[in-house]
């Protein structure tokens, strides 16, 4: 009996050692803690481009309108062809004062209803036509705005304000190309105007082509001051490109 009670004994302690043996060695064994840093590259990566990709999807680029045209002009030679056409009469120059003080109000239609009698009775004169164009793109009347700009430029060629709000039209009809077109027109005589290039940098945009936008909003940036939306958006596409240096 007593022999038993040993021997099985023995055999527990024998058990026992080879468990202890074998935790020993478990616990002996490296674990593997390594890790993958190209799979935690790309995935930073994947982060990165969508949050560049929400970025650029969700920003509204800016686009700068001209301003009014006055009644006064600089005296030019009788035969020159003027921005305002033959002088104003005085029925003419209250119907324009009173356009202006309506559209400086926010009161278009007021704006619209002096200036299309200013034109009627004063067919020659870009800037009324150029005028009256801005009052009915505030409104949103995109054809009207558009016929405005065009008949602006039809009488004088060089109104680069007309160019500069046609292509304002386009864009919002969706007229990419057209609205380029005449931002090249005035860019050519006025390279270094930030806000023309901001024009054109945004047209291109807007049309999906980012690596040309991104030359025009440098563009830009070298001509002028420019907004800090502008820098943060450039600032985006220099990260997607892998540029973090000019980021």
């Amino acid at each position: 009996m007593i022999k038993k009670a040993l021997l099985a004994l023995s055999i527990c302690v024998f058990i026992g050692l080879i468990g202890c043996s074998m935790r020993s060695e478990q616990s002996s064994t490296p674990i593997d803690t390594k890790i993958d840093e190209t799979r935690l590259k790309q995935l930073a990566d994947q982060s990165a481009d969508s949050h560049y990709d929400k970025s650029l999807s969700e920003w509204t680029p800016p686009r700068r309108s001209m301003d009014l045209h006055s009644a006064v002009e600089k005296k030019q030679a009788p035969s020159e062809k003027t921005l305002l056409g033959k002088q104003f009469t005085s029925t003419q120059s209250k119907l324009y004062e009173e356009g202006r003080f309506h559209f400086e109000e926010g009161n278009y239609n007021m704006a619209i209803e002096n200036w299309e009698e200013l034109v009627r009775l004063k067919p020659d004169s870009s800037a009324m036509f150029y005028n009256l164009g801005l009052a009915y793109y505030q409104k949103g009347l995109l054809d009207k705005a558009e016929a405005c700009f065009k008949r602006s430029i039809e009488l004088y060629p060089n109104n680069a304000d007309a160019h500069v709000n046609l292509s304002l039209v386009y864009s919002d009809k969706g007229l990419t190309e057209k609205a380029i077109e005449e931002l090249d027109t005035v860019i050519r005589s006025n390279p270094e105007n930030p806000d023309l290039r901001i024009n054109l940098a945004s047209a291109y945009f807007s049309a999906g082509m980012i690596d040309t936008a991104l030359i025009e909003f440098q563009r830009a940036v070298d001509a002028g001051n420019v907004s800090w939306d502008v820098r943060n958006i450039m600032g985006v596409i220099y990260s997607k490109k892998g540029m973090i240096d000019k980021a």
